[in-house]
């Protein structure tokens, strides 16, 4: 009998087969079709590059005309006419905010077409012209034009000029009154490489087609020269010129770009025969060939695929049940977790405005809160124990095992003790390649009722406490005051357990509270959480921050405040690490 993966082989066999025999049919049908696309797609080529091309000369003059509108405002702000240091200042402002690079001259002329000032963005009278006239380099036509701008009040284009200076620039012009009276004209000539240059930037666009500019009627030109007959000025040859190429003026796509009162026109052609970048009938046999190779390949690929199939069937098996046996460890380290939870009942006895904010990284949490009261004290503890999920739940289980040995059964109240005590069993009990290096950070808090008053110890966890009358500036103690409502208290550098700790060094601090003051004590997952654009932590910082601005507030609207906040900075991030933090407020 036939096995189904035996009818599976065959019908990749029948599928390879039918590939080949529709493969050449449609590359037989390609091939046919495939001149005309040639020359349909060359067509619609040209049009893109020669609108692209009307689109980037458009914007080079308009941007130039906001250069040269900006001038004429400057002007007519003032009474008198601006000097040449002054607009030369002015220009080089505009020059710099619009970012403009190319070569540029500004000149002022009389009414009787005498320079007055022209300028360089460097240089005062480049060319030696203050005082000469126009009509020395320009004729008569040329200075009827001018009288033109003078009796209008637009921006007006002149015909491209090869200029003395050694560039060939297109001028725009526009007249100047003062006192209700025409007192001259400014010119302002850009070079023309900065105005065509942009069409060329893009070679994989342009390498095949050539560009013709020109005014309608008059010369054309290109980015080094005007072929206008008038003198060029330097030796320089655009390779782009039209004139190099043998192209027939029928062959361009002609498009009039009007600017301010001047047509200019542009026209594009391909610089010899129309090109296409449709693929040719070589590249479709190519690709039937490489197709035929593809599906032989997959082929034998799918034969090895059959092979593996059963042993992935085992693996998936065994992920699976490895899953489950997870999260039965898991819910069991819940369940033994949520049964030695600490109560909650000695805060509530002692302080009814209070809140815990305990959210562990997965189901069950590495970080340990644990409470214990007696007639004349009130202890809570805040542990960072060793690892996340199930990890850190046996180490809580440790701890918390101590916690009641030393506190609840032996009657140890003393905290520096506590913590010495704690120290050596967590060296003793637990893997030093666990703690060695940095230990458990913990924070132990022994409020006594009748004298009012908090002593803590810390090992590498601060406590924050926040005085709405605010605390002394002379405050003595070893505590820092980053606000004069908030007291930082210090801790040691390292852990419990870690190899760094040094007994001598804990520091003991005893603080006389007040009605009213707010104790904060938490781990360091609630900082460490990483969040923002960036994936920064959310730091010690800002938890003081939000603790001054809401202090006031009820301790149950605190701790939303407090989650709210770190959720909006965690958003989409996983969370980094488990969170605890209790707040308790001074009755």
């Amino acid at each position: 009998m036939i096995s189904y993966k035996q009818v599976l082989k065959r019908s990749y066999y029948i599928l390879y087969v039918g590939l080949a025999i529709a493969g050449a049919i449609v590359v037989m049908h390609f091939s046919s079709k495939l001149k005309e696309t040639q020359v349909e797609n060359a067509r619609r080529r040209l049009t893109e590059v020669h609108q692209d091309a009307c689109s980037k000369l458009e914007q080079s003059l308009d941007k130039f005309a906001i250069l040269v509108s900006g001038i004429r405002a400057y002007c007519e702000m003032h009474d008198t006419i601006p000097n040449a240091y002054e607009m030369q200042d002015f220009v080089n402002a505009q020059l710099r905010d619009l970012d403009y690079k190319d070569s540029i001259i500004i000149s002022f002329l009389d009414t009787t077409h005498t320079f007055r000032y022209t300028f360089t963005r460097t240089v005062q009278d480049p060319a030696d012209l203050v005082g000469r006239s126009v009509r020395e380099f320009r004729d008569d036509e040329e200075i009827a034009r001018m009288d033109d701008i003078m009796r209008t009040d637009e921006l007006k284009f002149s015909h491209p000029i090869n200029l003395i200076e050694g560039w060939p620039g297109i001028p725009l012009n526009f007249s100047l009154k003062k006192n209700g009276e025409t007192v001259g004209y400014f010119a302002a000539i850009v070079n023309l490489h900065y105005i065509i240059e942009p069409i060329y930037n893009n070679t994989e666009m342009t390498e095949d087609v050539v560009f013709r500019f020109q005014i309608p009627d008059g010369p054309t030109f290109d980015r080094e020269s005007v072929y206008d007959g008038t003198t060029v000025y330097h030796r320089r040859q655009d390779e782009e010129y039209v004139g190099n190429y043998d192209v027939d003026t029928s062959a361009f796509h002609f498009t009039d770009v009007k600017m301010y009162s001047v047509d200019f026109r542009l026209g594009t052609a391909y610089k010899g025969r129309m090109k296409s970048k449709t693929l040719s009938s070589t590249w479709l046999y190519i690709w039937y060939a490489a197709l035929l190779i593809l599906c032989f390949f997959l082929l034998f690929q799918e034969k090895l695929k059959l092979k593996k199939e059963d042993k992935l069937s085992e693996t998936e098996s065994d992920l699976a049940l490895s899953k489950m046996e997870k999260e039965q460890h898991q819910q069991l380290c819940s369940s033994i977790q949520q049964s030695l939870a600490a109560d909650e009942e000695p805060l509530k006895t002692v302080f009814s405005d209070y809140f815990i904010l305990n959210k562990p990284k997965e189901e069950v949490s590495g970080d340990l809160f644990w409470t214990f009261n007696d007639e004349d004290f009130t202890l809570w503890v805040i542990v960072d124990c060793t690892g996340q999920g199930i990890t850190g739940t046996l180490s809580s289980v440790i701890v918390q095992y101590h916690l009641n040995k030393l506190i609840a059964q032996e009657g140890l109240r003393d905290v520096e003790k506590i913590m010495i005590r704690l120290h050596d069993s967590m060296q003793n009990l637990l893997p030093k390649k666990d703690i060695a290096k940095c230990g458990m950070p913990i924070g132990i808090c022994l409020y006594e009722k009748a004298k009012r008053r908090l002593i803590f110890a810390g090992a590498n966890r601060p406590l924050f406490i926040v005085r709405p009358t605010g605390f002394s500036r002379t405050y003595s103690g070893k505590g820092k005051l980053e606000d004069e409502r908030l007291l930082e208290i210090s801790r040691t550098d390292h852990g419990l357990g870690s190899n760094h700790f040094d007994q001598s060094s804990i520091n003991i601090q005893e603080i006389s509270l007040n009605e009213g003051d707010v104790i904060y004590s938490l781990t360091d997952g609630f900082a460490n959480q990483l969040g923002g654009n960036n994936a920064l932590p959310f730091t010690d910082i800002q938890v003081k921050k939000i603790l001054l601005e809401n202090y006031y507030l009820d301790m149950g609207e605190q701790h939303d405040i407090l989650w709210g906040k770190l959720m909006s900075w965690k958003d989409l991030h996983e969370q980094t690490d488990d969170i605890c933090l209790v707040g308790v407020r001074i009755k």
